[in-house]
């Protein structure tokens, strides 16, 4: 079973992440993004993850069918309350909003931006699946200056920790425990 923190192999202080922050680090364009501003946290107030094991019934001529483990559904990470704040400097959000946009497209490959994201002692490597973006203050001029961010992350399986991972470890053919 994989833990958020056999996902990625960065290490949570390479990726300047600390504690009391949420780190989004765009693995293959130079962007990241931190939700923090000064002193004043805006930390989300929760994090949902769903993991879903799948189970396949398999035929037998009599009885209740066994149940066999098929393969499990990559997790979804909702975030529904991040904040960014630019009120202190008035500058506009519309460039950070677009940025955060931008996650969402393919790379040069055709593939699915991917991302690192940190909080706390997490790490998941993930793609973005949704983002909303609620602008809740602006500047005298429209200029959005305050904006709720929630956003839907689909975990990746990364191909060098796979294939680390296989390297390593000795399969039972009954199953690791």
């Amino acid at each position: 079973m994989n833990t958020p923190s056999q996902q990625s192999s960065i290490p949570l202080d390479q990726a300047n992440g600390t504690a009391g922050e949420f780190h989004i680090v765009c693995v293959y364009r130079n962007e990241s993004f931190v939700f923090m501003v000064g002193k004043r946290s805006h930390f989300p107030a929760k994090i949902q993850t769903e993991d879903q094991a799948n189970w396949e019934a398999q035929n037998t001529t009599i009885g209740v069918k066994p149940l066999f483990y098929s393969n499990r559904d990559p997790r979804r990470t909702t975030i529904d309350e991040l904040y960014l704040d630019s009120t202190a400097s008035g500058e506009s959000l519309t460039p950070t909003i677009e940025r955060l946009r931008f996650l969402m497209e393919e790379t040069d490959e055709g593939n699915p931006s991917l991302l690192l994201v940190l909080w706390g002692d997490r790490q998941e490597t993930a793609v973005l699946t949704k983002l909303t973006i609620i602008e809740t203050f602006f500047a005298r001029n429209g200029n959005p200056l305050r904006a709720q961010v929630s956003l839907e992350l689909l975990q990746v399986k990364e191909k060098e920790r796979t294939r680390t991972v296989r390297q390593e470890t000795t399969f039972n053919p009954i199953g690791n425990f």
